[in-house]
């Protein structure tokens, strides 16, 4: 039985003040609000929505909002209305046609309280209510899959990344105080940790700052870590950041800029590649380098424009074209500050920054006292237990399968011998779940990319074929056209990406050593 109701007035002191009056919950009740105009939305939540709507006309911010719809129900506690108020903004920055979102990202809510399953089922009520009013275009399920939901800098930092994000402003707080520019910050973390996310978490709270308002007046910082963080954060001169975010890889890249455009909040904050950053006549007081692994050094690239540009960029920056410069140096020359984001492991290919470049920014930020670490694992289910045993194994090690036993911890890994029944159960498990992807080592020859060739196939093992990612090859990953499920990506396209069921196809660059009883690479492959 539904208990809520959605109560719509004029975003007018003499609309709210007759709204007030017929009303039983208006003045003292926990309520969840939503000020919108035709493109733009803000989500608030109070203990009195007549007070808390009246202050916002007063303090003029929501200026160009002109309506306001008040979501009631006689069960709401001050914690429920928190986290409804951060599922509604998670909900709406994850919509492809919702209105822009308004709200900062500095007190979205995910702590647990007394009957918090219970009210589950209603905000999901709620939601599909507030769909019917086209506040939004898709289901929870639509939402939750998207790439502009998994990507939003609308989350709660745990325990982990809130204690690194403090670190990482604090310090950079005392650098400014201290006149000191030319400094590294080096976010360390394995796959899965949420790099990326605290990437861009990171972005929107430094362009957050520039606006010149009062942070501890608004609702959607009240009562959480980040109103202390602010307070000291406004001593320094970080709200008047220049901020780029440098993400190296195409794929991802073209994900976040998507990203970017539909947060309000971002919208100072150029999204950038490597090259870019060599190209603009601007030096940026911090730059947010995600993937910073992904840094090229100068190669042997095959295409003639590429190795022009690089000429160019290092002419202009260091007057000289040095081939010893790397994309690093391009980074290092239009910044005050770098953030840079990285895995030691995860260079791709031989032209990637090395192992020794990367491990010795950790080194060194970990002397300064500017090394970020994040170890949580948030994107495989079977933890970090069993994520860590993946290289063992791949190192000759043994395999530890008892932290994704089917059934035991929600996480479901298999191995399979007979490739038709993975590329089965991985389609039936997109139609039913969506991100359903298959994967594979690139050991294959790409027949079929050339438009003659498209009838061809790229992959045959026991008689199952299957091609290459082909038309979404940009952004395969998150694509929706229809045949994405039954192609086959790369495995180093989906870095940085989730997945909700990924078929691993393991090619002839993994073999069996029978007399040394472990896995080794056959690098011909």
């Amino acid at each position: 039985m539904t208990t809520f109701r959605i109560e719509k007035v004029a975003f007018n002191q003499v609309a709210i003040q007759e709204w007030a009056s017929q009303s039983t919950l208006a003045n003292n009740w926990p309520a969840v609000y939503l000020l919108s105009s035709d493109n733009a939305i803000y989500v608030g939540e109070t203990l009195s929505a007549t007070s808390r709507l009246n202050q916002h006309i007063k303090s003029g911010e929501k200026l160009g909002l002109n309506l306001a719809h008040i979501v009631l129900d006689d069960t709401f506690n001050k914690s429920t209305c928190l986290d409804l108020e951060s599922n509604l903004i998670r909900w709406f920055a994850g919509d492809s046609k919702a209105k822009k979102i308004r709200n900062r990202n500095l007190g979205i809510f995910d702590s647990d309280y007394f009957g918090r399953d219970s009210y589950q089922k209603i905000f999901r009520e709620i939601q599909a209510e507030l769909r019917t009013l086209n506040f939004f275009s898709q289901t929870i399920e639509e939402i939750e899959n998207s790439d502009l939901f998994k990507f939003s800098p609308f989350k709660s930092l745990n325990n982990e990344q809130f204690s690194q994000m403090k670190k990482l402003v604090l310090g950079m707080v005392r650098a400014v105080e201290n006149g000191d520019t030319g400094i590294n910050f080096v976010v360390s973390g394995g796959p899965g940790t949420g790099k990326t996310i605290f990437a861009l978490f990171l972005a929107k709270y430094l362009s957050d700052l520039s606006e010149e308002v009062d942070l501890q007046l608004e609702d959607d910082i009240r009562d959480t870590q980040f109103g202390l963080l602010a307070n000291q954060v406004q001593r320094a001169a970080l709200r008047n950041f220049s901020i780029g975010l440098v993400i190296p890889q195409q794929a991802l890249r073209k994900t976040i800029t998507k990203v970017v455009r539909r947060t309000t909040g971002l919208k100072s904050v150029d999204v950038l590649s490597p090259f870019d950053v060599g190209k603009l006549d601007k030096t940026y007081d911090v730059l947010i380098v995600d993937e910073s692994h992904r840094l090229k050094r100068r190669g042997n690239s095959p295409s003639g424009t590429l190795n022009l540009q690089w000429t160019q960029i290092n002419k202009k920056l260091f007057r000289k074209d040095d081939p010893e410069k790397t994309q690093l140096d391009w980074i290092r020359a239009r910044s005050k500050f770098r953030v840079l984001v990285l895995d030691v492991n995860q260079a791709v290919v031989s032209s990637d920054l090395s192992k020794a470049e990367t491990s010795g920014l950790v080194s060194d930020a970990k002397r300064s006292g500017r090394l970020i670490s994040l170890k949580s694992q948030m994107r495989v289910r079977g933890g970090e237990q069993f994520v860590v045993s993946v290289p063992k194994w791949l190192r000759g090690g043994a395999l530890n399968i008892d932290a994704g036993v089917p059934g035991e911890t929600g996480y479901d890994f298999r191995f399979f011998d007979d490739l038709n029944e993975m590329v089965s159960l991985v389609r039936e498990k997109n139609r039913e779940h969506g991100l359903g992807r298959l994967v594979a080592g690139y050991a294959w020859k790409w027949v079929s990319k050339e438009k003659s060739s498209r009838h061809l196939y790229d992959i045959d093992i026991q008689g199952t074929q299957l091609r290459w990612n082909s038309a979404k090859s940009i952004d395969w990953v998150t694509s929706d056209h229809s045949g994405a499920s039954d192609e086959v990506g790369s495995i180093h396209s989906i870095q940085g990406y989730d997945l909700n069921y990924a078929g691993v196809i393991i090619g002839p660059e993994l073999k069996w050593d029978s007399n040394a009883k472990r896995i080794i690479f056959d690098r011909e492959h």
